[in-house]
């Protein structure tokens, strides 16, 4: 009896030392975020449109909240820059995001009220500016760090 026992518990212990190690949870699951905005261009308007951000291991993701289509992919080895500003319209460094600013978003994000929690996010191709909630934000953007492995570049306000 005595050795079957034995040979049964060496059986399991040998059993579960092969089943491959499970991954970290962080790796396995998205961060996954309803209550964002993004900023999208309809011909000369400039629409906030509702969106699910979804922060995965790979890349950043905006859904549509509704129906759930892809609107924007942006894998992690290709964003060159994100920044952060709290303001009533984005903010961006000198340069590109200027340029870029100017002709895409003119005059409707001038005439918004109250300041907001932004974050733009650029490759050499494609960006995503993103309106945060004030109720998010300071989760959103460690999130966006640690699993992109980017600094978060934080654009303040001129006064």
């Amino acid at each position: 009896m005595k050795v079957i026992s034995i040979l049964l518990a060496f059986t399991l212990f040998a059993s579960q030392s092969q089943q491959p190690a499970e991954q970290p949870k962080a790796e396995m699951t998205a961060d996954v975020f309803d209550n964002v905005g993004m900023l999208m261009q309809q011909g000369k308007k400039t629409n906030e449109e509702n969106v699910r951000l979804k922060l995965d291991s790979n890349s950043l993701t905006v859904e549509a909240r509704k129906g759930g289509a892809l609107m924007k992919e942006l894998k992690y080895a290709d964003i060159k820059s994100a920044e952060y500003s709290y303001s009533k319209h984005p903010r961006w460094k000198a340069g590109l995001g200027v340029a870029i600013a100017v002709g895409i978003f003119a005059l409707p994000l001038f005439f918004m009220k109250g300041k907001k929690h932004w974050l733009t996010v650029k490759t050499d191709t494609d960006y995503a500016v993103l309106r945060l909630d004030k109720n998010n934000y300071k989760v959103i953007l460690p999130s966006f760090e640690t699993k992109s492995g980017k600094k978060v570049e934080t654009i303040t306000e001129d006064k």
